[in-house]
């Protein structure tokens, strides 16, 4: 049995906003496998990028705070770490891809040179040595003629090509965890495919695990073994893949998985789930998805459910799967 690369304890992160305190994250319990690939889905707002945020180290401030829990890494506590402490774990043990490349690249910079600089961060090599190794990355991740693409600027490579990079500059310290923040966002399906299979490529190459983030639950389908589904900051079920979507047991992973289009559909019209997620300044007493759901009884307005075991590593926050165990 594989051993966790990463535990997450019941982690809470607030935003204080002058509007007041915005409670992200509620408790929050995760625990990642050794060269597995999950996958975290919800809708907008579910705190997903806050969750991963947390775990490295990337809090806004000063605005941002981690109100509990605990984030282990190999036995020790990142939220204990200093910030030189964690700037060694991000890259070399832990890195991530973030949403939007562009964004994230230094438009004054080759590509080369920017993935050169991680190196020479995270290890002890000489500057042609880290260049090289950015080459290397370039044409790990299919970038065809890696040598003259290393002096390319970002904004001379298309949406796909600079997805690739962001990949290249995570992986080029070979580390055991890779947060992908919706690595396919704003890119056309064909190119979303690639990266796609070029990711789950790596991690059986490299052996390293991997915490998809994204809203779609066909990626999830198509990428991991395991899926945790998230709203309004807590994790409300999670469970591997094929048991997910054959006995999905929370209503809400129930109309987030009847909500996916198919190819075979006769309805018109696709199913919606009712209702919006609640003001994160307004979050219900009970469970916070009880007031969107069909089924929701008394004591879902009033108490919040634990997590109760519906299968072998299956497990939902509902009082629904109460008479289960």
């Amino acid at each position: 049995m594989a051993n966790n690369v990463l535990e997450i304890k019941d982690l809470s992160i607030h935003y204080e906003m002058r509007e007041g305190v915005v409670k992200a994250l509620n408790g929050v319990d995760l625990a990642l496998k050794e060269g597995a690939s999950h996958g975290l889905v919800g809708e907008t707002g579910a705190g997903k990028t806050t969750l991963a945020k947390g775990v490295m180290g990337l809090m806004p401030k000063p605005y941002g705070k981690i109100k509990s829990g605990q984030v282990l890494y190999d036995g020790q506590d990142l939220l204990q770490l200093n910030k030189q402490e964690m700037r060694r774990i991000r890259g070399q043990h832990i890195s991530m891809i973030f949403q939007e490349p562009m964004t994230s690249l230094n438009p004054l910079q080759t590509i080369g040179r920017q993935i050169a600089e991680a190196v020479l961060l995270h290890s002890d090599v000489t500057k042609q040595q880290a260049w090289e190794k950015a080459v290397e990355m370039l044409g790990m991740v299919g970038i065809a003629s890696p040598e003259k693409r290393a002096k390319a600027y970002p904004h001379m490579l298309s949406g796909g090509m600079r997805q690739r990079v962001m990949i290249a500059m995570a992986l080029s310290m070979n580390p055991h965890l890779l947060i992908a923040d919706e690595p396919t966002t704003a890119l056309d399906v064909t190119v979303q495919a690639q990266i796609l299979e070029l990711i789950k490529k790596l991690r059986d190459e490299i052996g390293m695990a991997i915490m998809l983030i994204t809203h779609d639950l066909g990626v999830i389908s198509e990428t991991c073994e395991r899926v945790i589904v998230m709203y309004a900051g807590e994790i409300v079920e999670q469970a591997p893949i094929r048991e997910l979507f054959s006995h999905p047991s929370h209503p809400y992973t129930q109309g987030l998985i009847a909500s996916v289009p198919r190819m075979k559909q006769t309805e018109k019209l696709l199913h919606t789930i009712p209702g919006m997620v609640p003001g994160v300044q307004d979050m219900p007493e009970g469970c916070r998805f009880a007031p969107r759901c069909s089924r929701a009884q008394e004591r879902c307005m009033k108490e919040k459910p634990p997590t109760f075991a519906v299968n072998d590593g299956h497990y939902a926050a509902c009082w629904l799967c109460a008479g289960r165990e």
